[in-house]
């Protein structure tokens, strides 16, 4: 028999034991992820940093929440320099790098309502934090002030959000839940928001992100490498791995 056979036959002779199965199901899911564009966290290759290429040289405004040291920005600013950038991000450590930049530097993060909350580090030297314990090496939370967007619009005079970025390592619904008014204003025009694991903390699936969005007339689509893919609800896309949105106001165009 032929290598090639051998192999083949092995795995599904023996789909039941646990090496092949383990082995198919890795396989599988790697395939998934590359179809899907999933679990790519290289901004370059992910879409992210080509869609801004797009989007930013036509806009003012941009709200960057959950910024860390700012490389995000960073990337908008020399794309387009004149850009406007709010930035958000309630990590001290992170913080201090951030407010280097040539951008509205606030050390507080957005939410569904004015609170205290416990902010979680991650050890080490990457700066990440969430409101969610992802890790168990974090280090001792501490105490960080939250507000809405729709407050800090009210009190900034900030009247049109171009485009809103949100990477808050789960607590992206949160963020979106307290922009209602300025949603159903239509005052945001680009959305992008981070879905991974983080979210399955938060307990909210892709379904109630598409089901906000459409109530303020917004259409859901997934940023990949090269394109980027309308969304058509079925319950096998909840998958809750490092995937990128963007949800656009009706009318507005996407390349």
């Amino acid at each position: 028999m032929n290598p090639f056979k051998y192999f083949i036959n092995k795995i599904f002779l023996n789909w039941e034991h646990p090496f092949y199965s383990e082995t198919l199901f890795k396989f599988c899911t790697k395939y998934l992820d590359m179809w899907y564009g999933d679990n790519n966290f290289d901004r370059m290759t992910n879409g992210e940093y080509r869609f801004l290429h797009f989007l930013i040289p036509r806009i003012k405004t941009a709200f960057d929440v959950g910024a860390n040291i700012g490389d995000y920005s960073e990337e908008m600013l020399r794309i387009n320099p004149l850009l406007i950038i709010h930035a958000f991000e309630p990590g001290q450590d992170a913080f201090e790098k951030l407010k280097k930049l040539n951008v509205t530097a606030n050390n507080f993060a957005l939410g569904d309502r004015d609170e205290n909350r416990l902010l979680y580090r991650e050890a080490g030297k990457n700066n990440h934090s969430s409101f969610y314990n992802l890790h168990s090496d974090a280090l001792a939370p501490v105490s960080v002030r939250v507000t809405t967007l729709d407050s800090y619009c009210s009190k900034n005079n900030v009247a049109h959000i171009d485009f809103l970025k949100i990477d808050v390592e789960g607590f992206e619904y949160s963020v979106i839940k307290g922009a209602e008014e300025m949603l159903s204003k239509k005052a945001i025009d680009y959305i992008q928001f981070e879905f991974s694991g983080a979210t399955v903390e938060s307990r909210t699936f892709l379904k109630d992100f598409l089901t906000l969005f459409r109530k303020y007339g917004y259409k859901l689509y997934r940023i990949k490498a090269k394109s980027i893919e309308m969304v058509e609800y079925r319950p096998d896309k909840e998958r809750f791995t490092l995937t990128n949105y963007l949800a656009i106001k009706e009318g507005l165009p996407i390349k």
